[in-house]
């Protein structure tokens, strides 16, 4: 069984609690809900005592007695032991096969902080400069003032059984170190979270992504996810990304189409002046950079009547404007 600071809390499961209680009223609701406080509190099965079912019950009037002997004789099975459910006794056993992991990483991490600690103190010892007048020289560790040394990248790469599967199961695998802190911390600070469920979410998580066939870049680090308690998330969101349709408008696309389709107008005109051009525009020339700049224009004020040139598929127009600059220099399209 596992320790009394274990017992506080237990997984409970929405989805299979509905489909296997469906049919019982409010009163047997309650009833099976402080049958269960009390099971996974004390750790052990009810007592084969009515009186006492009863009691932890609070049942008092016989309907309510009537609904605390239902639920008992359909969700539970007597035996020697008391009246035991299986699904809590499963869970019971998981608490404890966790707590014992727990507690034997701890053993092992301080078992290499003090290996660590000795390893340091006799390398000092070795290097310490020899005095010809003393004859005896003895050094005491003091875990207070002697800071250990980092642990080698080896020691670090350990990780719980646990996290690997984690791990495994999350279909992202950035940053594992960053993820190992925020998996621990994330067991730390919510009581009431275990690695089963994590577990569990993780795979939804993972299966919903394939089907929807989410880019690796798209899905959360695993860190991200776990500081984030995406774990809460609704999963029926993830859908697969739309595309943007082949050929679809495009503001600047359109404009730079409209940018060529002027430039090889004004190549077809020639270089040299303007056979068809509109009145009063006397003479321009083509510089082919790779800004596509129309330069040195000999008479701007004739610029405003050129003829919009529009996009027909993207519905966008290059304006000219009303003139180039004052000076008679560059204008940029």
């Amino acid at each position: 069984m596992t320790a009394k600071s274990d017992r506080h809390w237990y997984p409970r499961y929405p989805g299979d609690y509905a489909r296997k209680t469906a049919h019982l009223s409010l009163v047997q609701h309650g009833a099976y809900a402080l049958l269960m406080d009390w099971y996974y509190s004390n750790a052990k099965p009810l007592p084969d005592d009515w009186v006492q079912m009863h009691r932890i019950c609070k049942a008092i009037a016989p309907d309510e007695q009537q609904a605390v002997q239902t639920v008992v004789q359909e969700f539970f099975i007597l035996k020697d032991v008391g009246w035991t459910n299986e699904r809590a006794d499963e869970e019971i056993g998981k608490k404890a096969k966790i707590s014992d992991l727990r507690r034997d990483a701890q053993a092992e991490r301080e078992r290499i902080r003090l290996k660590n600690l000795a390893s340091a103190g006799a390398k000092r010892g070795a290097n310490a400069p020899s005095n010809a007048h003393t004859t005896t020289s003895t050094t005491t560790l003091d875990n207070t003032n002697v800071l250990s040394p980092p642990i080698s990248p080896k020691a670090r790469s350990e990780y719980s059984p646990e996290f690997e599967q984690f791990w495994q199961t999350y279909p992202n695998k950035t940053g594992k170190g960053n993820a190992n802190k925020a998996y621990l911390n994330a067991l730390k600070t919510h009581k009431e979270l275990t690695h089963e469920f994590l577990l569990d979410r993780s795979g939804q998580f993972a299966a919903a992504h394939k089907a929807a066939g989410t880019p690796g870049q798209y899905i959360p680090h695993p860190a991200t996810w776990l500081n984030g308690c995406r774990w809460e998330d609704d999963i029926s969101g993830i859908t697969k990304r739309q595309s943007a349709a082949p050929g679809a408008p495009n503001a600047w696309g359109s404009q730079f189409s409209a940018l060529q389709s002027a430039t090889a107008k004004i190549l077809q005109e020639g270089a040299g002046g303007v056979q068809n051009g509109p009145p009063g525009l006397s003479e321009r020339v083509l510089d082919t950079s790779d800004s596509l700049r129309l330069t040195q224009w000999r008479n701007p004020g004739s610029l405003a009547q050129l003829p919009d040139l529009s996009d027909t598929a993207g519905g966008q127009t290059i304006d000219h404007g009303p003139a180039g600059p004052a000076d008679g220099g560059e204008t940029v399209l």
